[in-house]
Parts: C-alpha cells; sequence; structure tokens
C-alpha cells in the first residue's frame, strides 16, 4: 500500500484499467463537434461496458429560439457553431438563447440492469446552473465557466464539468432527454475508466435526484425575517421545513445544490440543516442556519435541489 497522502494521491499509484471516452466529436474529420438534441426527443449518448467507474463528464450547449427570418436558421441548419452569429444588414439578431432550456433538458444515468435510472434530474441543476441562470464557480465535484458577456442571463451557455466518480460494475448509460419544443445541440466528453476485475462488493453507486417546492412556504412565511419572534419559535422536529432528501438504503449523503427564487423581498434564509438518520424523531445532526450548511455566514447568494449520495443498493 502507497504511503504517499494528499489530495491527489491516487494519481502516485499505477492502476490497472484502461481509459476510454464518449465523445461528440465529428467522426468525418471536420468540426462540427457537436450532437443536435431534436424536441421532445431522447437520445443515448453511450453505453459502457464494466466493470468500469466515469471519472469527467464535460459539456457545453446552446439552444436558440427564432424570433422572425434570419439568414441561418438553428432548426435547420445544423452545420453552424452557435457561435456563427450572421447578421442582417442592419445589424439585428433575429434569433436569441432559450432562457429555459437548461430546466427543460433532462440528464438520465443507469447503472447494470436497474429498471429505473439512478441519475435524473434537469440537465443544469445537475451541473449546479439554478433556475437556468449560469455562473462561474468552481469546486472540486463540480464547475461551471462562461464568458463576461454572457453573464447575467438566464439560457447563457457555459461549459459545465463534474468530477464524481460514478462506478458499475456491468454497464452505464447515459441519456439526455429533451423535453422542450425546441431542439439544442449539445457538446461532450464522458471519461472513463476500465478495469478487468469487477468492483469490489462494498463499492458505493453514484446517485441524483432532483426536486422542488413552488411556492414552498416553510414554517413562517408571515413573520419578520430575523424577528425576536421568529427567532424565539421552537422547532426541534422539522416541522414545516424543505425536504432536501429522504431516501433509504446503506450509503453515504454527499451533498446538495440548492437554489431560490425569493418573491418576498428579504432574507430567505436561517432554517437550520437537520438530519435524521435511520428513523430518527429528533435529528441527530443539526446546523445554525441555511447559509452556514454552504459555509458562508450573514446570508448568501442568490429554490431547487439536486442530490448526490452513493449507495450499495
Amino acid at each position: 500500500m502507497s504511503k504517499v497522502s494528499g489530495l491527489f494521491q491516487d494519481l502516485t499509484t499505477i492502476k490497472k484499467a484502461r481509459n476510454g471516452r464518449l465523445a461528440s466529436w465529428d467522426q468525418r474529420g471536420k468540426n462540427q463537434d457537436y450532437w443536435e438534441i431534436p424536441a421532445r426527443e431522447s437520445i443515448v449518448l453511450g453505453e459502457v461496458e464494466g466493470p468500469g467507474c466515469i471519472t469527467h463528464i464535460w459539456m457545453t450547449s446552446s439552444c436558440r429560439k427564432v424570433k422572425a427570418p434570419s439568414i441561418l436558421d438553428p432548426v435547420s441548419n445544423a452545420s453552424a457553431a452557435p457561435v456563427m452569429e450572421i447578421h442582417p444588414a442592419l445589424g439585428v439578431i433575429w434569433d436569441d438563447y432559450d432562457p429555459f432550456y437548461y430546466r427543460k433538458a433532462l440528464i438520465k444515468i443507469t447503472w447494470d440492469d436497474q429498471d429505473t435510472p439512478s441519475v435524473l434530474a434537469p440537465f443544469g441543476d445537475f451541473f449546479c446552473i439554478g433556475n437556468c441562470y449560469p455562473g462561474n464557480f468552481s469546486s472540486l465535484p463540480f464547475n461551471v465557466s462562461l464568458k463576461p458577456e454572457e453573464s447575467g442571463r438566464y439560457g447563457a451557455p457555459c461549459s459545465v464539468s463534474c468530477y464524481f466518480p460514478m462506478p458499475f460494475n456491468k454497464r452505464a448509460k447515459i441519456e439526455i432527454v429533451n423535453e422542450n419544443e425546441l431542439p439544442f445541440i449539445l457538446y461532450f466528453n464522458i471519461d472513463y475508466e476500465m478495469y478487468k476485475e469487477p468492483l469490489d462488493e462494498n463499492t458505493a453507486y453514484f446517485h441524483s435526484s432532483w426536486r422542488r417546492e413552488n411556492p414552498c412556504d416553510g414554517w413562517g412565511p408571515d413573520i419578520q425575517t430575523n424577528s425576536p419572534e421568529v427567532n424565539n419559535v421552537t422547532n426541534l422536529k422539522g416541522d414545516g421545513n424543505y425536504t432536501v432528501l429522504d431516501v433509504n438504503g446503506t450509503g453515504h449523503y454527499v451533498g446538495c445544490n440548492l437554489t431560490v427564487k425569493h418573491y418576498q423581498g428579504s432574507w430567505w434564509g436561517e432554517g437550520n440543516d437537520m438530519f435524521f438518520i435511520d428513523g430518527e424523531e429528533y435529528p441527530s445532526l443539526n446546523g445554525t442556519g441555511t447559509e452556514d450548511y454552504f459555509n458562508h455566514a450573514w446570508g448568501y447568494a442568490k429554490k431547487c435541489v439536486s442530490v448526490f449520495w452513493n449507495d450499495r443498493s
């Protein structure tokens, strides 16, 4: 066993594995390196035979809607990348981004011989693009990157990455479901490893779910935020709390992405995070506030949730 420690210690150990990749590269040798996902259709990006493990997913996409007749139509002309904006003589752009397509497309991943997918979430929310509003950020498992001129726009194109390891024994099937009335284009690289030996029986599989409440009333929507009245409300069992995850099985909860759209013009937080494990009446883990759970304090940035966990079910 290697005595090397640190964040990247696995890089110092030789593995008995073979690298592989699913990608949208143009196999004609040209540069149309994207797939078009038709409206109301589902496309399989690839199926990989196991044992193996997905190590990195990178994607970027664009969905444009025509506002008036133009030289290039994004539906019928699939040979032009979204950066190829041809303007009429007056300099008017006749197409624009669909601001909500990140919610209208789903990412779907199924492991082995399962009847139901272990990953099923809106494309944007899975990659931490809440409410279709991308912003630049980097973390260990995820990052989102967009150009400065695209900042502050719903549906703006950006690149997304996920570094969560996703092992499987028999097969992995990755799909994109387009529930939109418009097609969109997708560039992707999905990197994985292939192993000669089956995975250990204690290997935890990756899962992701998504849910939302609209509206989400909470337990005190009519009380002034941070007032003496609200700070003296007793809530020991999580009554009226927003449920992030309710799941059975043996595994690890590894985190969530929380997005809030607030309409009341004040701070929406101060709900303490509570973890009820194995049917507990009272939570065995209590936090001090919503923003504190995400390593912030005294407020937060801009509600929907993507949840990630590993289990052996």
